[in-house]
């Protein structure tokens, strides 16, 4: 679109002046150092929560069942998810193998392998 179409189709296109558009950009990136530091903030606290041993009986005794003995809430939730696949979940079997595939570089032929596993689970939930 030309220039004049821009200023004859839309008379409400603003140009901003170089000192405005440096205070816009001041600003993003103001707010982005803040978002980075908040996302940083909860990351770390996360890890800490994560880190913890399991306070959970039901889910020590299980956990105990299974031979892991003082277990931190990462190997819990781990169990708790794999656990949901088991039962068929597709969303948690997915997440699963997004977790594998980002810890190891994944082949073609595995991603294929765990997308038509993910389908199966769909399929034999959508018969039940």
């Amino acid at each position: 679109m030309a220039y004049e179409e821009l200023i004859e189709n839309g008379k409400a296109t603003r140009f901003q002046t170089g000192e405005q558009q440096a205070e816009i950009a001041s600003q993003g990136g103001i707010a982005s150092g803040e978002s980075r530091r908040r996302k940083r903030t909860v990351k770390q606290a996360m890890d800490w929560v994560m880190s913890l041993p399991v306070s959970d009986a039901k889910m020590k005794a299980k956990l105990k069942k299974m031979g892991i003995d003082g277990a931190d809430n990462q190997t819990a939730v781990i169990v708790g998810l794999m656990g949901k696949a088991m039962q068929g979940n597709p969303k948690a079997a997915a997440l699963i193998f997004e977790l594998l595939d980002d810890e190891h570089a994944s082949t073609n032929e595995q991603t294929e392998s765990h997308n038509a596993l993910i389908d199966a689970i769909r399929k034999r939930n959508n018969e039940d």
